[in-house]
C-alpha cells in the first residue's frame, strides 16, 4: 500500500513539473485562443466526434476481423491505413461543412434555415458506420430505417 502512494506522490509531482513546462503553457495558450477560433468555424460538437469515433473504430474493427477469418492472405496494412485516412479526410470535411452551414451568420444573427441537417447528418453518420458493422456480425437493420432517412432528406429539401 504505501509502495502505490509513493508512486502516486511521484505522479503528482512529474505532472505538477510538466505544468510549470513553459513549452507546455505555450501549448495550452495557443489552444487557449484557437479553441473559441474552431468552436466558432470549425467545430464544435466533440461530444458528438466521440461518439462517431466510436463507431468507426468498431467499423474498421469489424472489418480487419472478416478479412483475417475469410482470407487472411488478403489483408494489407497499408490498404486499411489509406481507407481509414480516406475515411476521415472525408467525415472531417463533412462535419466542417455542416457546421459552417449551420452556423453562419448573416447580419450578425445565425441562420435559421438548415437547423435540420446537423441532427440528419449526424444520424446518417452513425447509421453508415453501424450498419456495415451490424451486417458483417449478421445483424441486419430493416430497410425501413434507410428508406426512412430517405424520404426525411427529401422532404426537408423540397
Amino acid at each position: 500500500m504505501t509502495s502505490l502512494l509513493i508512486i502516486l506522490q511521484e505522479i503528482a509531482s512529474d505532472t505538477v513539473k510538466a505544468l510549470k513546462d513553459p513549452e507546455i503553457i505555450g501549448w495550452s495558450g495557443i489552444l487557449g485562443i484557437a479553441m473559441p477560433i474552431l468552436k466558432t468555424y470549425f467545430f464544435a460538437d466533440f461530444q458528438f466526434l466521440i461518439f462517431l469515433g466510436v463507431v468507426i473504430m468498431l467499423n474498421t474493427i469489424s472489418k480487419v476481423y472478416v478479412i483475417f477469418r475469410d482470407t487472411p492472405n488478403e489483408f494489407s496494412i497499408k490498404t486499411l491505413v489509406n481507407k481509414f485516412s480516406d475515411k476521415i479526410i472525408k467525415y472531417t470535411i463533412a462535419l466542417i461543412c455542416i457546421h459552417v452551414l449551420t452556423h453562419f451568420t448573416i447580419n450578425g444573427e445565425q441562420n435559421q434555415f438548415f437547423t435540420f441537417v446537423t441532427h440528419f447528418f449526424y444520424g446518417v453518420f452513425i447509421v453508415s458506420e453501424t450498419r456495415p458493422t451490424l451486417e458483417r456480425l449478421g445483424i441486419h437493420l430493416p430497410e425501413a430505417v434507410t428508406e426512412a432517412m430517405h424520404k426525411f432528406l427529401k422532404k426537408k429539401t423540397e
